[in-house]
């Protein structure tokens, strides 16, 4: 019989074809969704920070705002977002796993007292807090919104693919979890889950790929 799996992003081909050949049962449903917020920016010479994914492709979604940014430096969080930002020979400084990890490294570094950072209204405040703690000026620019888009799952699962921490929010909004295994695709969405349960896996590299490369591990 085959592993059941759900997980809480709908996913692209080349990524369905990282699972297993016939080991398991997958089911996707989309517990977020994002939507682009308008905003503005003309900033140049100022170092760029980026946590997510989500936000890159807003932001370059706007040619405008994207001929500007490539006259800057930028800091990113995961594998992911560095990798798109490389793609549009944007100049990518260094990339961290967690935003505390990117702060930290800022601060030792002492590279620059003024960053502008990209984000999503329902960001973890790790990387603001620890910046203007330190005296760090940041100028935070919303880009886009997550909203929660809970279903009600009545099947039984196996394990529970999770991508970030408002998709976490999202699924227990309305359901539990139980005897699930959780994979998470980095520490900041595994913190989420914690509270509920200890079995917890968390890939080497917060990428969909290592993510279910780790699920694949875990279940051969």
């Amino acid at each position: 019989m085959p592993y059941n799996i759900l997980s809480t992003k709908i996913l692209k081909n080349k990524h369905r074809k990282e699972f297993s050949d016939r080991k398991f049962s997958i089911q996707e449903k989309n517990f977020i969704k994002i939507s682009p917020l308008n905003f503005s920016f003309n900033k140049t010479n100022s170092p760029i920070i980026f946590s997510s994914k989500n936000a890159v492709k807003v932001v370059l979604s706007k040619q405008k705002i994207k001929n500007i940014l490539i006259k800057n430096d930028f800091f990113c969080v995961g594998d992911e977002t560095k990798k798109l930002l490389v793609e549009n020979n944007l100049n990518v400084i260094s990339s961290f796993s967690n935003g505390y990890e990117l702060a930290e490294y800022l601060i030792k570094k002492k590279i620059n007292k003024d960053y502008s950072f990209f984000c999503g209204n329902r960001r973890i405040n790790s990387i603001e807090n620890k910046l203007k703690t330190n005296n760090y000026s940041v100028n935070t620019i919303e880009v886009y919104k997550t909203d929660l888009t809970p279903k009600k799952i009545s099947k039984k699962f196996d394990a529970i693919l999770f991508y970030s921490p408002s998709g976490v929010k999202s699924f227990l909004s309305i359901n539990s979890i139980t005897s699930e295994r959780c994979f998470c695709i980095g520490s900041t969405t595994a913190s989420e889950v914690m509270p509920f349960t200890k079995k917890i896996h968390v890939p080497e590299n917060p990428t969909i790929k290592d993510l279910i490369w780790s699920l694949n591990n875990f279940y051969n």
